[in-house]
């Protein structure tokens, strides 16, 4: 592949596609609030899938848009300017959307952490951080990272309502639930790690997985199998996990 992107003509006609096919969206988002909005719930989950269970999913292309590469050691130019065009160009794409929902966050986000003293005395230490770092250019990358997914979070927490957040939530963690057993990546102990590379993030979002889709059977009856369906699968594998998680329940379970 990079060989093939090594031909000037190739790149050339890929880099027309791209501007193409952005364009297109951008106006098609302009035009259509309701595609704004749906676009943006897709960014949000890209952006949950990505630094879900601290380490996010360890496959291509999510290992690339986590924020700890932006300010890791190894991390090259070129991957870290590809990763600010991705996520420059997920926020240009639901501009005309953001120009509407950012009219009061902007505000609610400086009344908020200047209202809430440890949160606004946290932020600022780690904003002065790099004054006396011993490696200023990487903590103020680290900086950057960290307050990009705080002001995220605080758009999301502003703009949906609690409603929408667990709905979001519900689905994400169902789709996750979903591709982990089906990629269930066994440790060499056999205990399943899907795709978060690890069996104790694994295990917690499959008990997350539960306890979501649990109260949804109960809210929702006309859509109990299919919760009935991920509670199954999420259950399947807490108790592959083999963590802590998985032991407390069998314990809970046994007793």
């Amino acid at each position: 592949m990079r060989d093939i992107l090594r031909v000037p003509m190739f790149a050339l006609m890929l880099l027309c596609l791209t501007l193409i096919v952005f364009v297109t969206i951008y106006i098609l988002a302009a035009r259509h609030p309701k595609l704004g909005a749906t676009l943006e719930k897709i960014f949000v989950g890209i952006l949950f899938f990505t630094i879900t269970g601290g380490s996010g999913i360890m496959t291509m292309p999510f290992t690339k848009l986590h924020p700890n590469v932006f300010y890791n050691l190894e991390t090259t130019p070129p991957t870290m300017i590809g990763q600010i065009a991705i996520y420059g160009a997920m926020i240009l794409m639901i501009f005309p959307r953001l120009t509407k929902t950012t009219q009061k966050t902007v505000y609610i986000c400086i009344k908020w952490i200047a209202g809430d003293i440890f949160l606004g005395l946290f932020l600022l230490i780690l904003t002065l951080s790099g004054l006396w770092s011993q490696t200023p250019e990487i903590t103020f990358r680290a900086i950057f990272a960290i307050w990009g997914v705080t002001l995220v979070s605080i758009y999301v927490g502003k703009v949906y309502s609690w409603s929408e957040i667990y709905g979001l939530l519900r689905w994400l963690t169902g789709l996750l639930a979903l591709w982990s057993v089906v990629k269930t990546n066994a440790a060499p102990d056999g205990c399943w790690t899907g795709v978060l590379g690890h069996k104790n993030p694994f295990s917690f979002q499959m008990a997350n997985t539960a306890s979501l889709w649990i109260l949804y059977a109960f809210k929702e009856p006309k859509y109990r199998y299919l919760s009935l369906f991920i509670i199954l699968i999420a259950l399947i594998g807490l108790q592959k996990g083999c963590s802590g998680a998985s032991t407390a329940r069998r314990k809970y379970t046994d007793y």
